[in-house]
């Protein structure tokens, strides 16, 4: 007999601002269906054992105005050298449909962190908003 158990997040941090890269940028299909799924490292954290912390925010695929996707890559574009990507204010100008996650990848960035429970009651390191890279 198979018992239900509580998915534990892979990592956790406390709450607070930190500066980090992002690792990955993909689609992925879910119970709910068709997600983005945005994982980063924080800089400079490891975990006990030497392994790099990371943490995942999911998105729906929409790239509206104001929508979850659209505001974490205006905050990366905002961090990245590509050419064209600016508008001479450095605020993203790019058709954000045909930014390809692989020019993200690498991209240095902030991100504000609270920790919340799940539905299941498993609290975990949400990612609530993405920022560019400040400079100090």
């Amino acid at each position: 007999m198979k018992t239900a158990t509580t998915k534990k997040p892979r990592h956790k941090v406390p709450d607070g601002i930190y500066p980090s890269t992002l690792l990955n940028y993909q689609p992925a299909m879910t119970n709910s269906g068709l997600r983005y799924q945005f994982v980063f490292a924080v800089d400079g954290w490891t975990t006990s054992d030497g392994e790099q912390i990371t943490l995942m925010r999911t998105t729906s695929p929409s790239l509206a105005p104001q929508s979850h996707r659209r505001v974490i890559v205006e905050a990366l574009l905002r961090s990245t050298n590509l050419e064209g990507m600016k508008d001479l204010f450095g605020n993203p100008a790019a058709d954000f449909e045909s930014v390809q996650p692989d020019q993200l990848v690498g991209v240095p960035c902030t991100v504000h962190v609270e920790n919340q429970k799940n539905k299941l009651g498993a609290e975990y390191s949400n990612i609530q908003n993405v920022f560019p890279k400040y400079n100090n």
